[in-house]
């Protein structure tokens, strides 16, 4: 999952083919709930082809980054996706106010965009039960999957870089919050 931006050609990247990734792109990289097509393009990844791996892709100097922090109303729709950009800022705005230089600022809000997209993937049912699912069997798959990798490409160095977090301490807060399923009884329905 990437950014629209034509600078992040998927496969260039990270060094395929043409064809061999299955690519969703949005503005900034979003995962929105509310996104009928990156949710229907996250079912099809997860239930039909049982990708192993999701990457969710931001990158420096993203337009979509820059035009949320600037305090102008760019109009609907743009302005409806971009709030959620914002309200990834005010997640964590005490981090983000301590940067004074605004570019750095926007480097590091890339980067907490990316996790937080991260952490929506892991919010929807269709990539909880596909974990649940292989947790269940691991012989079988080897692995939880889809395994989720937060990234950031760098347009100006060519750089790809797995952002150093443990997605595993981001989303055990939320558990109690957001897990449809649990190991021991599949879905929970009421």
């Amino acid at each position: 999952i990437g950014c629209a931006d034509s600078r992040v050609p998927a496969e260039t990247i990270c060094g395929l083919p043409p064809g061999s990734l299955f690519v969703h792109r949005n503005i900034a990289n979003m995962v929105n709930n509310v996104d009928v097509s990156a949710m229907s393009v996250i079912q099809f990844a997860v239930t039909v082809l049982k990708v192993q791996h999701i990457v969710i892709c931001g990158h420096y100097n993203c337009g979509g980054v820059a035009a949320s922090m600037k305090n102008v109303d760019h109009g609907s729709p743009l302005e409806n996706w971009l709030r959620n950009i914002r309200d990834v800022y005010r997640l964590h705005r005490e981090e983000l106010d301590q940067i004074g230089d605004m570019e750095d600022r926007a480097k590091r809000l890339v980067e907490l965009n990316v996790v937080e997209q991260a952490i929506n993937l892991y919010k929807a049912r269709t990539v909880q039960a596909r974990r649940v699912e292989t947790f269940q069997n691991l012989k079988q798959f080897g692995f939880v999957q889809p395994r989720i990798h937060p990234v950031v490409y760098d347009p100006g160095t060519g750089e790809l870089r797995r952002l150093d977090v443990l997605m595993r301490e981001w989303i055990r807060d939320l558990v109690p919050i957001y897990n449809l399923y649990s190991v021991e009884s599949g879905p929970q329905v009421e």
